[in-house]
């Protein structure tokens, strides 16, 4: 059984649809998770862009936000259709509703919350994946392979169940909470229509046209940060979403005492008719969806804790440590740092941080989920004789190079040689005896995966993967930019969790 910390047990949660409010049984309101979120993201000037905007089209202001009210109605409305369906589909194939019976609810806005589990897990059960697939149109390949790995598993799958600290005043409410007696994990769903991005930045418009139109040409903007005391996260949907998800983490943990095995974001990506360049075509009445099409899902796994860590190191103090070299001078001169989570699974579950200066002074600390070691399928099957490659701890100054990854596109490919450990048991475990140690030029690329991958398998046989396409591309960017200062070379260094200083 759940174990449920007392001092939750003493509180029960109401939420009023209408109002998006949020109270306890003791008469407090409570602040949401969004809105406490949004507080330190920098407030987007309505009257002034509407303005701008009409000056721009040749209409009024009034029209402009007017529109923007229809668009924001209508994402919300659709974002409300696939909630609902996903959340029905969940509680109808687990007993969920059969299990509700069980509390005593004093009110029909009282939300069934991670403090009632101990009650009313014993009467849920793991979820009918199958049914679950019929329920959802067997459309989401993607969603039903992730709730099968954790039903497989012993999770039981709670969808819509709130979560409240009444110590802060702060509650939420969690889109899926895979659950059992000593994990759980967090999931939620995204169905904005820009997709999910971890740098901020912009379409650039071409206003040649009218309505304008995004182009597919991304402009990045390194200087557009969250509010103190968030200033070092760039100020995109990718990092709200995040924030928002190891908040719910640490509620949950707060609340049952239980360990977070992990956090994922799943992008719902809807079919809009789209523009010459590739993306959603803006019309005079918004955006329109091509019904010829089904919608797709995408994840973005999120390391809660390896990431945290990262977000507290200090990276010259780190690296100096080791007696390693820390570049701080001059624009773009990158320090591309690996971390090994302690945690070595098939999963993309390490970082690779990219911190750097300008000439003000100012520094830049991307962060970007990816894998240090080689995958399963690649540890079972070997592309050497001698067995899997995997890179040795250390600073490699000089080591990488611009090139092509397989000739298939520009990447930071092996110039030096290196060090690797040799993996020949051909398990699913990575062995690091030095006995095995060998140092040459082995193919140890920096490159990418998928648009988004979540298990690492074939993606890796050594090389240190991103995780998501369009972070290596930032990563690719900066490496662009620094090049004519710095040259083409560059220096990587793979630290181990353990090594993080603050």
């Amino acid at each position: 059984m759940i174990q449920i910390a007392p001092k939750y047990k003493q509180t029960k949660l109401f939420f009023d649809e209408p109002t998006h409010k949020y109270t306890d049984s003791c008469g407090n309101s409570y602040k949401s998770v969004t809105t406490l979120i949004h507080d330190y993201v920098p407030k987007f000037e309505t009257d002034y862009w509407a303005r701008y905007k009409a000056k721009e089209l040749g209409t009024s202001a009034k029209l402009i936000k007017k529109e923007w009210d229809t668009i924001r109605d209508n994402a919300c409305d659709m974002g409300n259709v696939y909630h609902n369906n996903f959340e029905d589909g969940i509680r109808k194939n687990s007993k969920f509703f059969n299990a509700i019976k069980y509390l005593n609810k004093s009110a029909s806005t009282q939300m069934t919350t991670v403090a009632d589990l101990d009650v009313i897990d014993d009467h849920v059960k793991l979820l009918d994946v199958d049914e679950f697939i019929d329920h959802t149109e067997n459309k989401y390949p993607e969603i039903y392979e992730v709730f099968k790995y954790y039903t497989d598993r012993g999770y039981k799958i709670y969808s819509e169940i709130g979560a409240f600290l009444p110590d802060y005043l702060i509650s939420g409410t969690i889109d899926i909470l895979p659950i059992r007696e000593d994990g759980f994990v967090i999931l939620d769903w995204k169905t904005n229509r820009t997709g999910l991005r971890f740098e901020a930045g912009y379409y650039r418009k071409d206003k040649t046209v009218r309505p304008n139109q995004e182009t597919n040409e991304w402009v990045s903007k390194p200087d557009d940060t969250m509010l103190p005391p968030l200033g070092h996260l760039s100020n995109c949907n990718g990092n709200t979403y995040s924030l928002q998800l190891n908040i719910y983490s640490r509620m949950v943990s707060l609340i049952t005492g239980l360990p977070c095995r992990g956090l994922a974001l799943c992008h719902i990506e809807i079919p809009f008719v789209l523009n010459q360049y590739s993306r959603p075509q803006r019309f005079s009445d918004g955006f329109h969806i091509d019904t010829t099409k089904q919608e797709s899902a995408k994840w973005y796994k999120i390391n809660d804790e390896l990431i945290n860590k990262c977000l507290k190191t200090d990276w010259k103090k780190t690296l100096e440590a080791k007696g390693y070299s820390y570049f701080v001078n001059g624009d773009y001169n990158l320090n591309l740092i690996g971390v090994r989570s302690a945690d070595h699974s098939n999963e993309f579950n390490d970082a690779f941080i990219v911190e750097y200066w300008n000439k003000k002074g100012n520094k830049f600390c991307p962060i970007f989920p990816c894998t240090t070691d080689p995958g399963y399928k690649s540890l079972a099957n070997p592309v050497n004789i001698k067995g899997c490659a995997i890179l040795v701890p250390g600073q490699y100054r000089g080591a990488w190079k611009v090139g092509y990854h397989k000739g298939q596109y520009k990447a930071l490919v092996q110039h030096k040689p290196v060090k690797v450990y040799r993996d020949n048991n051909k398990d699913y475990y990575l062995d690091f005896n030095p006995e095995t140690i060998e140092e040459g030029m082995f193919g140890i690329n920096i490159h990418k995966a998928g648009d988004s991958s979540v298990v690492v398998d074939g993606w890796s046989a050594g090389c240190q993967v991103l995780a998501r396409s369009f972070d290596f591309n930032e990563l690719m960017n900066l490496v662009t930019l620094a090049t004519p200062i710095w040259g083409d070379r560059f220096t990587y260094t793979l630290l181990e969790e353990k090594d993080l200083l603050r």
